[in-house]
């Protein structure tokens, strides 16, 4: 499976189809754990490992999980008693699909054949990229594996929210959005702070139903850059626990305009964005 092209295939996928923060989420966390276990055909995975990775409730996953399989994205078989269920990712480009014919069980990432694989599999390395992986560092700690997975963790969960601020946004806006260093740091520091993708998605929603920082302002300009939503915990928990309604304050303290200007995310909204 080509991991990239299936990144952006899913990207435009989800332009048309308006998929929920949480299918998105689980898609992404369901591609990094096959990808850990060298694209299996079908791999296992804990609940409780899924719900750490996408930060969903129980419920949430559930919902993520059938609405996946509804739109034909995946397939489940649930496990048997005190066993995790499989996964299988429908890609969206066939030709890019290789099929190991093995089956493979994860708890958080690392990867172990099941009794039941192919026995000339076994004798195999699961793929080219995997077996690289344990052979490039055999000396690697415990230590540092958390930290890769760690990091990895980050990465995605920087990488759902940035889709989640561009399907929100992205049609303010005439050119593509790019997730700039500014951008991702701001993401990162409020996810290493402890707030959950859930939260900051829920922050850009709300934040979206402000008239004033969308633009309808005196000097029409675009306040609601993730830069701003993200500039500090306190602004995320703002717009977190936002009810709705227009937001008519002018202050600097209210929209940042003098330290966004600096970042250059107070756009003029009528010169550079669509209605």
């Amino acid at each position: 499976m080509n991991y990239i092209k299936e990144l952006n295939a899913f990207r435009d996928w989800s332009m048309l189809n308006r998929p929920s923060t949480g299918q998105v989420a689980l898609w992404y966390t369901l591609m990094s754990i096959n990808n850990w276990t060298g694209w299996q055909e079908w791999f296992s995975t804990p609940n409780q490992t899924l719900q750490l990775m996408t930060g969903l409730s129980r419920g949430g996953l559930e919902n993520a999980r059938s609405s996946l399989i509804q739109q034909g994205r995946i397939q489940y078989k649930k496990g048997r008693s005190n066993h995790a269920g499989s996964y299988k990712i429908i890609p969206f480009l066939m030709s890019d699909y290789q099929k190991v014919g093995t089956e493979v069980s994860t708890g958080v990432g690392t990867p172990a054949g099941t009794e039941k694989a192919n026995p000339d599999a076994q004798k195999k390395p699961l793929s080219r990229t995997f077996n690289k992986q344990n052979q490039t560092k055999p000396n690697e700690t415990e230590k540092e594996k958390q930290q890769k997975e760690k990091s990895l963790l980050l990465a995605t969960q920087v990488e759902q929210i940035w889709n989640h601020y561009v399907q929100v946004f992205g049609s303010f806006f005439p050119r593509k959005l790019t997730l700039t260093p500014k951008r991702k740091k701001a993401i990162q520091t409020r996810l290493q702070e402890g707030y959950s993708v859930e939260e900051i998605s829920l922050a850009i929603s709300n934040i979206r139903k402000s008239p004033f920082h969308c633009g309808q302002n005196d000097g029409n300009k675009f306040y609601a850059d993730i830069i701003f939503i993200c500039r500090d915990g306190g602004k995320v928990e703002e717009w977190m626990n936002h009810q709705g309604g227009a937001q008519h304050g002018k202050s600097s303290n209210d929209t940042g305009e003098d330290r966004e200007s600096e970042d250059g995310v107070v756009i003029q909204f009528g010169k550079y964005a669509r209605t």
